[in-house]
């Protein structure tokens, strides 16, 4: 009799053991499932879609010299719209779903940060788009040189 009682209880031992393990792995599957349906989800969108704004095309000049040029010239800086970040497939301005949805002069864009050009030094431009519930910006570096340096 004992001999029985202990076969029995090592068969439902083992059923026991096969049941939480076929729970275990169908638990870590879902998981797995849920967490690459969440990152294949676009992010939240703003009015009209936009969360994201990009350097498109870098202004012509990113030089300056301290005590002559006195304003910032964006001229040929274009600034792209996306609804997805830069990592999601590569290059914001890449073509397809994820690329650029829309694509403007930087001169309608606000800048938002000071620079001295009496000062030498490297200097962030932020530029800013506030038409929208949540402003949006992207920022590009520029440099300001001593005149020394200009033949």
């Amino acid at each position: 009799m004992k001999q029985t009682k202990s076969t029995w209880r090592d068969w439902k031992t083992w059923v026991i053991a096969v049941e939480s393990l076929m729970i275990l792995a169908c638990t870590l599957a879902a998981i797995r499932n849920h967490i690459q349906a969440m990152q294949e989800l676009p992010l939240p969108e703003n009015n009209p879609g936009y969360n994201y704004m990009y350097i498109h095309a870098y202004p012509e000049k990113l030089t300056y010299v301290a005590g002559i040029d006195e304003t910032l010239d964006l001229t040929g800086g274009m600034i792209c719209y996306t609804r997805y970040p830069r990592h999601s497939e590569g290059c914001a301005c890449a073509p397809g779903s994820s690329g650029c949805i829309g694509v403007q002069d930087m001169a309608f864009v606000e800048v938002v940060s000071e620079v001295d050009f009496t000062k030498e030094g490297v200097y962030m431009i932020v530029l800013e788009q506030d038409m929208w519930e949540h402003p949006i910006q992207c920022a590009f570096p520029i440099q300001v040189i001593s005149p020394d340096y200009v033949e």
